[in-house]
């Protein structure tokens, strides 16, 4: 197992108008965690952006 393994390098999202996806990444890019919401743009920008992207995190 390499330093990499397991520790958390990266959050990726993609967020699309109707659902958000969060991934978190190691250094070996291996997905540690995933998430998945209803939480698009069309909603995240009524109830603010960040503590939307936050709340995933």
């Amino acid at each position: 197992m390499s330093p990499a393994s397991n520790v958390p390098a990266v959050a990726a999202l993609d967020w699309g108008t109707t659902r958000l996806r969060a991934w978190l990444i190691d250094g070996a890019g291996k997905v540690l965690a995933e998430r998945r919401g209803d939480d698009g743009l069309l909603t995240a920008r009524e109830k603010d952006f960040a503590n939307v992207m936050e709340s995933h995190l």
